[in-house]
């Protein structure tokens, strides 16, 4: 009688990677599973079986002609890394399906293609009756898992996919074969292996507009709030595939924070990483269209994504006063504090204590004390408050926030000047960017 193979086995975790993609195929009705079938002669017609690292970006074909040519131009300079292919998914609503729009997007593609003969770019396209972007991720991801097991089903045991959108504005030229010797490292048998692959985060923020410098400084505190907290945008998580088939695929339905439920089902389990020398800008187009009148819950609300989406048509912005800045970061910083004190508060002090906090009811004088004790024991010292503050933001708040010691400097890992030099450009190599 044999041995049970032991889970840590190789051979027990590619049985296992192979039986959760199948499990999740085994689910797709047959109609669906028919037009992947489509999706998938259409990519291997365009140049043969997939490699196994795939960037996968959804395009609005009908309003994004102009982005695709330089974004493909910073996948073609990727340096030192192994074979990986560029998936372009094409749609739109069907009410623009015959857009011209939607035929100069495909001619750009064809220039780029073109101009970068040695990227391998690959398009598929589909247009929908009301396009959600869960279900446009989805699509395109299944699209790209079906070709992977149609054409050799081995191919997705170590295969993985890089969450990507068009309006990419520079990436490090090295970040594929950073993603890419991450991976290897974590399969790596001296190391120990799991049946799947983590979920990574990659170093993503806002390009700076230097003709918008308020609202700019606005998105860095933003990006710079998330990175804290240990986050990353929907444009930079790196995902293999037989954890997406896990995870079951992107929701249909989310209009926004696609990815949140591959992250928290990951971060139940494990630290989530973030790989070094993955340094992406994407556009803060978003931001400039929303935040001056919405504010930073605006920017991301459900209710702002659309068909026809007014961020990637216009360049017509104004920049937000000084004034307006300093109140945004204050709400943002209140905002964070809130939820950071309040959830400590409801397990030390009991929910009396946080309703107040929620209304404004608490005494400040109590608030502050609680906030300091419960802060300190959070997070201990740092003064990364302050340095934002009075290195970005150009205000004297960093005093009065530097006493609440709320982020640590040691776990961004760098210096606050070496993080403000990358994020404004001043250095661009794959290991300056500490964020």
């Amino acid at each position: 009688m044999m041995a049970p193979i032991p889970p840590e086995h190789p051979l027990s975790i590619e049985n296992g990677r192979l039986e959760t993609v199948n499990d999740y195929f085994s689910q797709i009705p047959a109609d669906q599973q028919s037009i992947f079938d489509e999706y998938t002669q259409d990519l291997l017609e365009q140049g043969g079986p997939l490699p196994e690292t795939l960037v996968l970006i959804p395009v609005a074909a009908h309003q994004e002609a102009d982005q695709i040519q330089r974004a493909l131009g910073e996948y073609a300079r990727q340096e030192g890394a192994d074979p990986f292919a560029v998936i372009l998914f094409l749609n739109s609503p069907e009410t623009e399906a015959d857009n011209p729009e939607v035929l100069r997007t495909v001619d750009n593609m064809v220039s780029a293609q073109l101009a970068h003969p040695e990227l391998d770019i690959r398009m598929i396209y589909g247009s929908y009756v009301q396009p959600v972007i869960g279900g446009i991720r989805r699509d395109l991801w299944d699209a790209a898992l079906n070709t992977l097991w149609k054409q050799d089903k081995m191919s997705v045991i170590g295969a993985i996919g890089i969450n990507h959108d068009i309006d990419l504005v520079k990436i490090s030229r090295s970040y594929i074969a950073n993603v890419q010797r991450y991976y290897r490292l974590v399969e790596n048998p001296l190391h120990s292996r799991i049946v799947h692959q983590p979920l990574a985060f990659t170093q993503t923020k806002h390009a700076y507009a230097a003709s918008y410098p308020n609202v700019s400084r606005a998105v860095f505190w933003s990006d710079f709030l998330l990175r804290q907290r240990g986050g990353c945008f929907e444009a930079g998580i790196v995902l293999p595939f037989s954890r997406y088939a896990l995870g079951g695929g992107f929701r249909p339905t989310d209009k926004t924070h696609e990815t949140a439920h591959f992250v928290q089902n990951t971060a139940n389990v494990r630290h989530v990483d973030t790989i070094k020398g993955t340094s992406l800008q994407t556009s803060p187009r978003r931001y400039l269209a929303r935040l001056a009148q919405h504010g930073y819950a605006g920017v991301w609300a459900k209710d702002s994504f659309t068909a026809d989406d007014e961020c990637r048509t216009s360049s017509d912005y104004t920049d937000i006063s000084h004034g307006q800045l300093i109140e945004t970061v204050h709400d943002g910083l209140m905002d964070a504090l809130k939820a950071l004190i309040t959830s400590k508060i409801i397990v030390r002090l009991g929910t009396h204590y946080a309703n107040q906090v929620y209304s404004g009811t608490m005494d400040n004088q109590v608030l502050a004390e609680i906030k300091q004790r419960v802060v300190r024991e959070l997070v201990g010292t740092g003064k990364m408050i302050d340095l934002v503050l009075q290195n970005v933001i150009e205000s004297p708040m960093g005093a009065t926030f530097a006493q609440y010691h709320v982020f640590s400097e040691k776990r961004l890992g760098v210096s606050f000047d070496a993080f403000i030099d990358s994020y404004k450009d001043k250095g661009d190599s794959d290991n300056s960017d500490p964020v």
